[in-house]
């Protein structure tokens, strides 16, 4: 026993520790608490002989009698006892280090908090960190390594608005992310010159050569220089094509964080096409949020986002996997934030009914609704107004509603001060070209020029819808 692994750890106590030990193994957070387990009692008796451990008293047979002294003597029952206190002592380290490392130990918890799905606290806690960093008097490899970490997965967060969010973050992620490297390839240098200096041994540029070739084979390295070559090459189809077929026939060869990252990149993308009037990516973008669902990489600690929830429901009904939705919603709207779960169970089934065509269940839905916040109302009264365009193609009667219902939106919009001014404008194009299209309809006066002006109008949300509308018209004309 005297060369054990267990004994081994308990030499690397503290004489100060042993104390702070002992609590830690009374803890009931390891057990019942009644300081008579069979980790604390093998303890209680190998710390007598404290900090040597070889006394004869230690032998295998004599502690086993100790600790079941009504037994016959059986060395895997006192094995796994040694285990489970050899595996409480590593705990104890851990648990020792991060008292000492104040700076880490908040950083866990911030990590903790984004992976729990709590943001507010997650993000007030990642600028707080920001921040107690920034004021540091010196910059070293540490500091550079931090700001890169907290600003990549701040930036990353799935709940964190691209939109809104500070250029300085970004620049920091990326900056900080070079510093780290060149300053640590700095010091890695030196230290391979100075073993070069004494042992007359080049090792430092074939390293870097070797690691170049080994990278130049690895899945996750040519995704990466794929993925990079996109920013130059947006639009490039066949690009994209690439980083999917790559992605998915090497599914297993990449971690968690990355395969989230490869395939938000694959989302976007789709989103963007569909964004420009490519309808057809409806489709492969279902495809995409069915492949992430049964692969587990959109529900985090058993939470999956609203805006996933919803998009989800968004291109599934577009793709016309009815059935399917209805059977997502069901199973999956449990997932969902408790805050944010009515609102988009609301729209979701909203957005079904009005893709099914039965646009008064609709209707009925959203006016019955009243939704927690400026942007859910903004999605829902698309929904609305969409909803009460098809029944006006049906029944005519509808226009003087169709008309009144954008106007109110209109009114919303331009009150609401909680709307950012972007927004704001992308809302107003829609009802614009939507008043537009109507009233053209009405009197008769539809012609390509108004096609045409809406082509040629940029940032109007669901311009596709309004583009597929106005042609249809224009074709029966």
């Amino acid at each position: 026993m005297h060369s054990s692994k267990l004994f081994t750890l308990l030499r690397g106590l503290q004489p100060e520790e042993i104390h702070w030990f002992q609590k830690f193994l009374k803890s009931p957070f390891y057990h019942n608490g009644s300081g008579n387990t069979l980790t604390f009692r093998l303890f209680e008796y190998i710390k007598k002989y404290y900090p040597e451990l070889n006394s004869p008293k230690l032998a295998k047979e004599k502690v086993f009698q100790k600790l079941f002294p009504n037994e016959k003597f059986n060395v895997q029952k006192l094995r796994k006892v040694m285990y489970e206190l050899a595996l409480l002592t590593e705990e104890f380290f851990i648990t020792m280090r991060l008292r000492k490392k104040h700076f880490q130990k908040k950083k866990l918890l911030v990590e903790e908090l984004g992976e729990r799905n709590l943001y507010k606290q997650f993000e007030k806690g990642t600028k707080g960190l920001m921040e107690e960093l920034e004021k540091l008097p010196y910059r070293d490899i540490s500091f550079y390594k931090e700001i890169y970490e907290l600003s990549f997965n701040y930036s990353n967060h799935q709940e964190t608005n691209r939109q809104k969010l500070n250029s300085k973050i970004l620049k920091n992620s990326t900056e900080h992310l070079d510093y780290f490297y060149l300053l640590q390839k700095q010091q890695l240098d030196l230290g391979i010159k100075l073993h070069e200096k004494l042992f007359k041994e080049k090792v430092g540029l074939n390293s870097i050569r070797k690691a170049k070739t080994v990278l130049q084979e690895e899945p996750i390295f040519k995704i990466y220089q794929l993925i990079n070559e996109t920013i130059t090459q947006p639009n490039n189809d066949e690009l994209h094509q690439r980083i999917e077929s790559l992605f998915k026939s090497n599914f297993k060869r990449f971690g968690r964080n990355d395969k989230i990252i490869i395939l938000k990149i694959l989302l976007n993308y789709s989103s963007s096409q569909i964004n420009k009037g490519n309808s057809a990516f409806f489709s492969k973008m279902f495809l995409l949020y069915k492949f992430g669902l049964e692969r587990n990489l959109l529900i985090n600690n058993n939470q999956i986002g609203e805006s996933i929830f919803s998009n989800i429901i968004t291109v599934g009904t577009y793709a016309a996997e009815f059935e399917w939705i209805e059977n997502f919603i069901e199973n999956y709207k449990d997932y969902l934030p408790s805050s944010v779960k009515e609102d988009a169970i609301c729209f979701g089934l909203s957005f079904l009914f009005y893709q099914q065509k039965e646009y008064f269940k609709a209707i009925d839905l959203i006016l019955n609704h009243t939704f927690s916040k400026p942007l859910k109302t903004l999605k829902a009264k698309t929904i609305l107004l969409r909803s009460y365009y098809e029944q006006y193609l049906i029944d005519n009667s509808y226009f003087e509603l169709v008309i009144a219902q954008a106007n109110a939106f209109e009114k919303f919009i331009r009150r609401n001060e909680l709307i950012a001014e972007n927004t704001k404008d992308q809302y107003l194009k829609f009802i614009l070209f939507y008043r537009k299209i109507v009233n053209a309809h009405w009197q008769k006066k539809l012609d390509d020029a108004l096609l045409i002006k809406l082509k040629n109008t940029t940032s109007v949300i669901l311009k596709f819808w309004l583009l597929e509308k106005l042609t249809q018209l224009l074709q029966k004309k």
